[in-house]
């Protein structure tokens, strides 16, 4: 990574999800496509680096645009705004077109006889639930061991540990997946549930 770092700078995003105001998307817009610029020349240098068996390059601008400038584009959502004041309304678009034209010098830096597999991980469209809230309002109304009817949504609350997610992270993946195999599924299904809210039970 530093020596990503030394030869081709940091990476311009930063944290996508902190950008609010319509000033800043429309320079985060230019940050996202100086940074698929800057992945794709990373991803050249690396096939010209060496013969490869393998290489697998990921484009996450295509990622940060959904989340940030999907209302702009669709009119339909309630947050649009007309008029396309700050000129950010096709910025999914021109970051799809740039990471396509990435791609394509990509193959051609590759060479002939090379087969290329090319994934998109999910599609992208508006969200209108918010159950990441559930378990705060659970802990509110007084649910589970563990909850407290004095807790207040002003309130600030430390974090704690999840021993459940640290235990993943030192378990090789190959044992993991044998593991979780041999269990019968109650217990699968609470392993699950501990990975994503730890001790904490409804």
């Amino acid at each position: 990574l530093h020596e990503t770092d030394q030869r081709f700078g940091r990476h311009p995003v930063g944290e996508c999800d902190s950008v609010a105001s319509e000033p800043g998307k429309k320079a985060l817009r230019l940050r996202l496509l100086k940074g698929v610029r800057m992945h794709g020349e990373l991803f050249r240098n690396c096939i010209a680096e060496r013969d490869w068996d393998t290489l697998i390059a990921v484009f996450a601008a295509s990622h940060c645009a959904g989340h940030i400038y999907w209302h702009d584009m669709d009119p339909a959502h309630p947050r649009h705004a007309p008029g396309n004041r700050y000129q950010i309304a096709d910025t999914i678009e021109e970051v799809y077109r740039a990471i396509d034209r990435e791609v394509g010098a990509m193959i051609e830096a590759a060479g002939p006889g090379v087969q290329v597999y090319a994934v998109s991980a999910h599609g992208m469209g508006p969200l209108y639930h918010a159950s990441w809230n559930l378990p705060d309002m659970l802990d509110y109304w007084g649910y589970g061991t563990e909850s407290n009817h004095a807790h207040r949504a002003e309130e600030l609350r430390e974090g704690s540990i999840n021993f459940w997610r640290i235990l993943r992270m030192l378990v090789p993946g190959r044992l993991q997946y044998a593991t979780f195999a041999a269990l019968p599924r109650r217990l699968q299904h609470e392993l699950v549930f501990r990975f994503y809210r730890g001790n904490r039970s409804w």
